[in-house]
């Protein structure tokens, strides 16, 4: 760096100087300068820290790794064989690949870990016991099957269930619909559905599950108790997830469950990697006012969070 009374601060830049802002009255030397030609004076925005500092960035990206790396792959490519071609493309596009993905995996660590604070503060007494429960993977919400707040059987048809007998709980479970449909048991996952169910927008499905008994807490099972107004707010919310026809009743998937009391329901929302099934769960909870992440694609982050006296 120097200083000229004609220019003002003169910086080195590789194989030219830049000036970076002139003494007032003076306009921008035509000579080895990479600026317009244009008079400071009018732009009264111009300040010199604003050059100063534009100047540096100019020259940290002439020599910065990245650039380089684009100006050595376009000029490498064209003198590779079209196998090795092939096999270079291959290795950029899994790489590329893995980066996204362990960039995916950081901020959902950090962000599951990240508490956020409820909206809303309830009080008085709690009625109503809903449970968390996860298969080491995926979280859903088991609520009782009716109550004075709420009766499920007026939103499912227990005939579609081999005219089962009334539940003590319902479960409710929302995902990806190739997932869900292809997926029936964990040795029947597929890479090719995790990643198609992360990188694109996919239909979803809602899994319904009739609960006979009370479930037990543990690793798995978080127990909630709940306001009226909470359970309400809660009911709503999963309401909103089923796709209704023109007589506003849910849709039933013309597909068989896992079992006899499973069974799937189309929906109008869409899966991809930023809204996951667990951040369905997360955010419900996050809509009644209960502790949780401030977004969570795993269900450990949900866990972590639950009151202290549910645990």
């Amino acid at each position: 760096m120097m200083y000229n009374q004609d220019f003002g601060i003169i910086f080195s830049h590789p194989g030219r100087k830049v000036a970076a802002y002139p003494e007032p009255g003076r306009g921008v030397s035509t000579k080895n300068t990479g600026f317009p030609r244009v008079v400071f004076e009018h732009f009264p925005f111009c300040r010199p820290g604003f050059f100063v500092y534009f100047s540096k960035f100019i020259s940290l990206w002439r020599i910065s790794r990245l650039r380089w790396a684009f100006r050595h792959i376009y000029h490498t490519i064209p003198r590779m064989k079209i196998a090795g071609r092939v096999w270079f493309l291959v290795k950029m596009a899994t790489g590329l690949l893995g980066a996204i993905l362990l960039t995916y995996l950081l901020i959902g660590v950090v962000l599951s870990l990240w508490p956020v604070p409820p909206k809303y503060t309830f009080k008085g007494s709690r009625p109503v016991e809903i449970y968390i429960v996860s298969n080491g993977i995926h979280a859903d919400f088991t609520v009782p099957f009716h109550n004075a707040l709420q009766d499920w059987l007026y939103v499912i048809d227990l005939k579609d269930y081999g005219n089962a007998s009334k539940p003590s709980f319902i479960s409710f479970g929302w995902g990806d619909a190739g997932f869900f449909l292809e997926t029936p048991t964990w040795s029947h996952l597929k890479v090719s559905n995790v990643l198609r169910a992360v990188l694109w927008d996919t239909p979803s499905l809602v899994h319904v599950s009739l609960v006979y008994g009370t479930p037990r807490p543990g690793p798995h099972v978080r127990k909630v108790a709940l306001t009226a107004v909470q359970y309400q707010m809660l009911t709503q919310y999963i309401l909103k997830t089923f796709e209704r026809d023109d007589q506003n009743r849910v849709q039933l998937l013309d597909h068989p469950g896992y079992g006899p009391h499973d069974r799937f329901y189309r929906s109008p929302l869409h899966y991809n990697g930023i809204q996951t099934c667990n951040v369905w769960v997360n955010q419900g909870l996050k809509k009644i006012g209960v502790p949780t992440a401030v977004w969570s694609p795993f269900d450990w982050g949900i866990f972590y969070h639950l009151p202290k006296e549910t645990r």
